[in-house]
């Protein structure tokens, strides 16, 4: 039995099997590494976004808004890792690749590596934008000088990273943060207008004027009214409507004498519409007579004049609004006053039909 098994063993051997079975090559073992490219200035992070990365001499590609790049396939073991960035110096070494796919990899920044950064300094008041002209400005607590007419300020060869800005102005409430400045060399910084009301708008207010009028027609030819006397508004009642508020209010004209034709105490009704940006209008009821003082202001304040009810408070006590309007010159001047509203009113108003010379000026108010 013996020397028939090693005869067997031994065709076997010359002959080999009829059905030889395939051989596996062993598979290739390959990752994909995550690799956090960042540089530390001034104790803060700066990502290497956009960094161009190579690997074994071949460019893989370029890093996220946050500095990661993930590598093709590559075995573990040592490769050529090579990074370019415009912040940093270049990196370029051998990096072994192990079995944790997650690393970090701090760059060093450029030494010279420094930006002029331009800084437009405004605020928005009434749907109207301020400049910040002649604006202080300081970075890292030193007083780096002021912002021109635009309130544009060029902040001169500075490290990206974050920085402390300071800036004082007299209509703007003081801006003191840390501001990042990074690879957009432009930075737009809203300021904050703090605003005091200069129209308080308010059930039971109410506000005397005194006044000289004149006025006549000139078709059909009419007597000329003159005369002197006071008026006052009263705020009657408010009512909402969607984002509008409407201030019902009255006129109550009181003639120095009755003596003369057209001058007569006369009671009218009309509102003040504040809109949901606090722009004031005026709406009128009927009736009317050529004396009631709101009649005028009406086309004013909805076409000439854009009045808003709350102003910088930082500003002056009064604001003047000043205009001539077509078509054949008339003209008026209109004066706020803060916490009062409506100080002062004048103008003449010279139509195809007619003329008119109003002067109102206030006498006494009570805000309640």
């Amino acid at each position: 039995m013996k020397n028939r098994a090693s005869i067997f063993a031994l065709l076997l051997l010359l002959f080999g099997c009829k059905d030889e079975l395939p051989v596996q090559s062993p598979q290739t073992l390959a990752f994909n590494y995550t690799i956090h490219l960042f540089g530390v200035v001034n104790a803060d992070t700066l990502f290497a976004d956009s960094a161009q990365v190579a690997v074994d001499g071949k460019i893989a590609g370029i890093a996220d808004s946050h500095g990661v790049f993930v590598t093709p396939l590559i075995t573990p073991g040592e490769h050529e890792l090579s990074v370019t960035h415009n912040w940093f110096s270049n990196y370029d070494s051998v990096c072994r690749f192990e079995q944790i796919h997650d690393f970090y990899l701090p760059l060093q920044l450029r030494q010279t590596l420094a930006f002029n950064y331009t800084i437009h300094l405004f605020g928005i008041v009434n749907a109207d934008t301020l400049l910040a002209d002649g604006a202080q400005v300081a970075i890292d607590g030193k007083s780096v000088g002021v912002a021109d007419s635009h309130g544009v300020f060029i902040v001169r060869s500075i490290t990206p990273g974050v920085h402390g800005l300071s800036v004082t102005h007299k209509l703007f409430s003081n801006y003191d943060t840390t501001c990042r400045f990074e690879e957009i060399h432009d930075i737009y910084l809203p300021l904050v207008v703090p605003l005091e009301d200069f129209f308080p708008l308010k059930v039971g207010a109410t506000w005397v004027y005194r006044y000289d009028y004149t006025g006549g027609t000139y078709i059909p030819t009419g007597p000329t009214i003159a005369g002197t006397g006071t008026t006052t508004w009263s705020i009657l009642s408010s009512q909402s409507y969607q984002d509008t508020i409407i201030f019902v209010c009255s006129e109550l004209f009181h003639p120095d004498s009755a003596s003369v034709p057209g001058l007569s105490s006369d009671t009218a009704y009309f509102s003040f519409i504040e809109s949901p940006n606090h722009r004031i209008t005026l709406a009128w009821s009927p009736p009317k007579t050529n004396l009631n003082f709101y009649w005028q202001l009406i086309d004013i304040l909805r076409i000439y004049c854009i009045l808003y009810r709350f102003q910088p408070s930082n500003g002056p006590d009064s604001l003047v609004f000043e205009d001539d309007y077509p078509p054949f010159g008339s003209n008026f001047t209109l004066t706020l006053r803060r916490g009062i509203g409506l100080y002062s009113y004048e103008g003449n108003n010279i139509t195809g039909t007619y003329h008119e010379r109003f002067y109102y000026m206030l006498e006494t108010c009570t805000i309640r």
